[in-house]
């Protein structure tokens, strides 16, 4: 007798047929239960996290409070994404996982991550300005000009929790079609205790996109 199914009034003695209602009950109870067994593993394991409903994954993501969930990226990018970035919080605070964002926000489009954090050294490894130690630039290579909504509020929403405090993010160059648009934004990290973020565009207009 499997628990998706249990039947426990049958396991009664012929003297407790009485007491059926009780394991009817019961029953329900063990059924609802079994039925989110397989989600019990979340977020351990890819197979434990595809059985939950869409509820429980967001539930989940507030759980974990690494990144912020989003409803309208498609349910294989969700289900992915909190499973590696769980697995994987060892890499908080490195590239890899700044690239693992960013593929998240894109929900499975085309695009290549390039991290830059070498900016205060020379090609030999010389310190050249200070200034730039602790900053990095992220470069996104498009290969077709279609870039989703909100992929710099939502890239700004999710790094604080990502990156080391000392980190700052000083530039997002997007390149499309092979050809770099002007459009750098500039971001700071700030202390948790302070409230928002401040975010300034170097460029005064709006850059027109191809």
């Amino acid at each position: 007798m499997k628990l998706k199914d249990v039947e426990s009034k049958e396991l009664l003695p012929s003297w407790a047929n009485n007491a059926e209602w009780l394991q009817n009950g019961l029953d329900l109870a063990v059924r609802s239960i079994s039925a989110r067994i397989p989600g019990m593993g979340a977020p351990f394991t890819l197979d434990a996290v595809k059985a939950l409903s869409d509820e429980e994954l967001e539930a989940l993501y507030e759980q974990i409070g690494i990144v912020k969930y989003y409803p309208d990226l498609s349910r294989t990018t969700r289900e992915s994404f909190i499973f590696e970035i769980y697995t994987n919080a060892r890499y908080l605070g490195t590239p890899a996982v700044v690239e693992k964002l960013i593929k998240y926000i894109f929900d499975g489009q085309p695009v290549n991550v390039t991290i830059h954090d070498n900016l205060a050294f020379d090609s030999s490894g010389s310190l050249v300005d200070s200034s730039l130690l602790d900053t990095y630039d992220i470069e996104l290579n498009i290969p077709v000009s279609n870039l989703p909504a909100l992929v710099l509020s939502r890239l700004y929403e999710n790094l604080y929790n990502l990156v080391r405090n000392t980190q700052k993010l000083r530039a997002v160059d997007f390149t499309f079609d092979d050809e770099i648009i002007d459009c750098n934004t500039y971001f700071g990290i700030i202390p948790a205790e302070t409230p928002g973020i401040v975010v300034d565009i170097e460029n005064d207009a709006v850059c027109d996109m191809p």
